[in-house]
Formats: C-alpha cells, sequence, structure tokens
C-alpha cells in the first residue's frame, strides 16, 4: 500500500481537531473516537521501490485537505494529491462513530460548524511511504520519503 503520512505538526494539529469535534459531538445517542493512525491511503494495490517513492514524491506539486465530510460511520478530511500529471482524490479518517441511529445525519448538520476556520489545509511537508501489513490489525512502514513544497 501507497500511503500519505503527516509531518507531526500537522498531524497534532488534527489530533486536537478531532479530540475537540468528537467531545462536541458525542451525545447520550452518539459515540466518536479518533481514528488512529493519521494516515491517508493513496494507492491499496500500490508499493514502490526507494528509487520509485522519491520520484513519485518529486512528482506531487500540491497536497490539500479539504472540510470534513461524512459517511455512514465515520468523518474525514477529502485529501487532494496533484502531480500535474494525475490528480488523487482519497480521504484521512478523523473520526468514528458508535451508534445505533444515524451518525450520518449527525455528522452532516454539525461538522459544518467547526470546519470554517481550518480549511482548506495545504501541505508543506509529509512523508510518502510504503505500508505493510504484519497482521489483520497491525501496519507498519517498510520505505519512505520526506516531500516538501
Amino acid at each position: 500500500m501507497l500511503a500519505l503520512i503527516l509531518n507531526p505538526n500537522d498531524e497534532l494539529k488534527l489530533i486536537e481537531y478531532s479530540k475537540n469535534l468528537a467531545e462536541k459531538l458525542t451525545t447520550t445517542d452518539y459515540s466518536f473516537y479518533t481514528a488512529f493512525p493519521l494516515w491517508s491511503i493513496i494507492d491499496k494495490n500500490k508499493t514502490f521501490k526507494r528509487d520509485e517513492l522519491k520520484e513519485f514524491a518529486k512528482s506531487i506539486l500540491e497536497a490539500r485537505l479539504d472540510a470534513p465530510l461524512c459517511d455512514d460511520n465515520s468523518l474525514y478530511l477529502p485529501l487532494h494529491l496533484d502531480t500535474g500529471e494525475i490528480k488523487i482524490d482519497t480521504r484521512l479518517t478523523l473520526l468514528k462513530a458508535y451508534s445505533k441511529k444515524n451518525t450520518a445525519l449527525k455528522l452532516s448538520t454539525d461538522i459544518n460548524i467547526f470546519s470554517e476556520e481550518n480549511f482548506p489545509m495545504q501541505l508543506k511537508i509529509f512523508k510518502i511511504a510504503n505500508v505493510i501489513q504484519l497482521s489483520k490489525n497491525s501496519k507498519a512502514l517498510s520505505d519512505f520519503v520526506w516531500k516538501k513544497l
């Protein structure tokens, strides 16, 4: 798998943002917890050798996180990568939900009030990495390169 890993400063901002958001959204009917790790899978079927990782990282012209969106059980940030030749749209999951009610409805009505000032978020420094599956619930980075825009 190929993934984008945030730099520690951006990761800390998003951890704080997701904690605050989970705290504000959690009620007796809805429970939210932060998703870890804060990686965004770019391609589940692709891995690169070290030189190919460097070339792919060099080709990235823009990396941007947009305002939060939701699906049935999670809140995520759309991630857009632009290499000039191709545009890659993926997601970075911030919160997961546990509820017996319609979580998407709850999230869609509440997330806009928390996202105005934080997004879009331009990513200036990040890692592009190969991710290997160690076991059902465990992943690790095998190779990575830093990218600075």
